[in-house]
């Protein structure tokens, strides 16, 4: 049966959003992010070539798995693509404390707030390019290769010394083991040594002796945090507004995002 909608009354008196106003806002207040989309990788099989589908029922979903061996997703079932700088607002950044097999950490979560052209899905990445955090990892030096891609790119941070005056930095940290024996040298802070320098965000060793072959590092450095959206509350939340106008306009708002900070992710 159909349900009667009732009159309703038209009363002048009506407040709308002013999405000149928010776009000023976000320029003025936003950061700079490096929006990257996600496409499901073709790789995954359909439900169907797993057995699971049900007789007459016409099944396209997917997500049962992912080929390992991919080398678009590699195994993770995702593709990157459609990278571009915008900007965004920042807040309710928060998170619970975790213990983990790595130790303590905090996973954190932030609100992302956008213009309505830029409309996220589950799974995109947020880079925050203009700010930086730390991160730590370990790496091993293998024969004839000098150029290594660390989890993260090596980013610059830019701070103020006590002459007022800027001073730039990348790696924090470098310590190295005995090629031989692998445990870590008393001597084996090479933070201050030329035995590496830092090309378009990629670790590179430059002599030899300072790090051989076979020798583990481990390497303390700077990084733009990359966040994953994992829930958007408000990505629908369109309205009618009438100001400045004679008649109703039917306009997107402003899309907020929920995401998570990639702490133990894999990184691509």
């Amino acid at each position: 049966m159909d349900f009667p909608n009732p009159p309703q009354p038209n009363r002048k008196l009506r407040v709308d959003f002013d999405p000149t106003g928010f776009r000023l806002l976000l320029h003025q207040k936003g950061q700079d992010l490096r929006w990257t989309q996600t496409a499901e990788c073709p790789c995954s099989p359909l439900s169907v070539d797993q057995g699971l589908d049900l007789t007459g029922i016409d099944d396209i979903d997917s997500g049962t798995g992912s080929t390992l061996a991919c080398p678009s997703c590699k195994g993770r079932g995702l593709i990157y693509h459609s990278s571009q700088d915008i900007r965004g607002v920042i807040t309710s950044a928060e998170g619970e404390y975790l213990n983990s097999l790595y130790g303590g950490y905090r996973e954190g979560l932030i609100n992302i707030t956008l213009n309505p052209e830029n409309l996220p899905a589950f799974g995109d990445r947020f880079e925050l390019t203009s700010s930086t955090m730390i991160y730590r990892e370990t790496i091993t030096m293998v024969n004839n290769v000098h150029l290594y891609d660390l989890r993260f790119p090596i980013a610059q941070r830019v701070n103020v010394d006590e002459n007022n005056q800027d001073i730039t930095h990348d790696v924090i940290y470098v310590h190295k083991t005995d090629p031989v024996t692998g445990l870590a040298l008393v001597d084996g802070d090479i933070t201050s040594s030329n035995g590496y320098d830092v090309i378009n965000g990629r670790f590179r060793r430059i002599n030899g002796g300072t790090l051989p072959d076979g020798a583990r590092c481990s390497i303390t450095y700077f990084m733009h945090p990359a966040y994953t959206v994992i829930s958007y509350p408000n990505s629908v939340r369109d309205t009618q507004i009438i100001k400045k106008r004679p008649a109703d306009k039917f306009i997107h708002l402003p899309v907020r995002v929920q995401a998570k900070l990639e702490f133990l992710e894999a990184h691509v």
